[in-house]
């Protein structure tokens, strides 16, 4: 990766964890630079690269383009055309991503007290994913009466309608903390047509975690424990293989990596160590290289041998599998940080396109919808569809796409709606706020537009 981020701090405007808070550039620093000891955040506010001008502020848009190829792999997955096995690499990349972005988000709040902090975090993070998620909830209710008035012979199981009820609260899969689960039945023990939303259930649980935690750790070298506690924990529960993948304890060293990413980045660019960033960049991207390629080399092995050891050796099923686990978290981590600490290289051009950016804006309504609409239309013993298969494929991905599109028009007009009437308005141009002078109304006020998908 090329291009390292030169003297002016970047910002962000997406999302992966389906939150796009707007990151405001650093408010101009004293002459001493902030040590990993000292308070940061709400506690010292924010520093500069520069003792002039404001720096100017600069978005991801590359993250908003890795955003949409990782929704778009998770469809083509769905649609089996990628094995499923990849979906483990996917799901942390968004994790990763969510929680880089979300604590840059929190290092650069306007808010001057922990309970403003936490109110703004959380009446923005509702407003964004929860009306769109309910919805969802109220289309798949309705399908689920409809479902006692079709034959047992389309293959679909009649669910009582209290099925719902842990996904109203995202415990979705917490009931597999106790006891033993296996994972490759694991599916069939649930609503078929909400399996996706472990992620969602899985990111509100960490955010709530997490969001309290910030504001209590004000010290950066406390966050700093916290990210490596995070890691530490996750890379136990992958390698333990008594947890469940879909549950929060086995992904928390993809969220603690993003966090871990945020603080070093905002460290970096307040200390202008743009040569030790290289550095680490280096670093972070042979990480990257190398554990994707042991990650393709041991996990591309013939279907024959994978059902071999599926059936007869479970023992070396999980010498396999838990370090290809714990790798593929830190490799989606290398390439999160590769991707928002660089730019100008082709990867980072490619992710950049207007179709990737176009992906990434519609990511969240494309996560949500496409799973129930495939499942539906093409996954029954008798598909819906009058067509031949390739037909149906195509339809089905006009028709998720289509959807996706003026779900989020139309939500994102919900989402600002709901910003502008729960939480209080900016001071009027003019007037300053403690710490961020320099940060205009409209770029607070203008949050990125719904996306991700996870």
């Amino acid at each position: 990766m090329s291009g390292i981020i030169g003297r002016d701090s970047r910002t962000a405007n997406m999302d992966a964890g389906f939150d796009s808070p707007v990151l405001s550039a650093p408010a101009k620093s004293p002459p001493n630079n902030e040590s990993v000891g000292e308070p940061s955040g709400i506690s010292a506010g924010l520093r500069s690269t520069t003792s002039g001008a404001p720096p100017q502020r600069r978005r991801f848009p590359e993250i908003d383009g890795l955003r949409g190829f990782l929704a778009v792999a998770v469809i083509i997955v769905h649609l089996h055309f990628m094995p499923m096995y990849w979906m483990n690499f996917l799901m942390d990349g968004f994790f990763s991503i969510s929680s880089f972005v979300i604590t840059l988000g929190l290092l650069n709040t306007r808010m001057q007290t922990a309970a403003g902090v936490l109110i703004d975090f959380f009446v923005r993070r509702t407003a964004r994913i929860f009306p769109m998620y309910y919805v969802l909830l109220f289309g798949i209710a309705l399908l689920m009466l409809v479902i006692l008035w079709l034959p047992a012979s389309m293959g679909l199981h009649h669910y009582p309608l209290s099925d719902l009820l842990p996904y109203l609260f995202y415990f979705q899969y917490t009931d597999t903390y106790s006891g033993s689960h296996e994972e490759t039945l694991f599916w069939s023990e649930h609503l078929r047509f909400l399996t996706h939303t472990w992620s969602l259930a899985v990111e509100e649980q960490f955010y709530v975690i997490w969001g309290g935690l910030f504001v209590i750790a004000k010290f950066a070298s406390a966050r700093y424990a916290l990210a490596l506690a995070f890691i530490a924990t996750g890379i136990w529960a992958r390698a333990s293989g008594d947890v469940v993948s879909v549950l929060l304890l086995y992904r928390l060293d993809a969220f603690g990596y993003g966090i871990l990413l945020a603080l070093l980045y905002q460290q970096a660019v307040q200390n202008r160590n743009n040569e030790r960033l290289r550095s680490y960049l280096r670093i972070c991207t042979g990480v990257f290289v190398a554990s994707l390629s042991i990650f393709l080399l041991v996990t591309d092995v013939p279907a024959h041998l994978r059902t071999w050891l599926l059936s007869h050796d479970r023992a070396a099923v999980q010498w396999i599998w838990s370090p290809i686990s714990v790798l593929t978290a830190g490799c989606c981590a290398a390439l999160v940080g590769s991707i928002a600490f660089s730019s100008g290289s082709v990867v980072t051009a490619m992710l950049r396109t207007r179709p990737m950016l176009y992906f990434g804006s519609i990511s969240y309504a494309l996560y949500l919808i496409h799973f129930p609409v495939i499942d539906v239309l093409l996954h029954l013993k008798r598909p819906l569809l009058p067509f031949d298969p390739p037909i149906n494929v195509v339809l089905v991905i006009l028709l998720v796409f289509g959807l996706s599109h003026y779900a989020t028009t139309l939500f994102n007009r919900i989402n600002d709606g709901l910003v502008a009437a729960l939480l209080p308005k900016p001071p009027p141009r003019g007037v300053s706020t403690p710490a961020h002078d320099h940060v205009s109304d409209r770029d607070r006020d203008s949050r990125g537009r719904q996306g991700s998908g996870i």
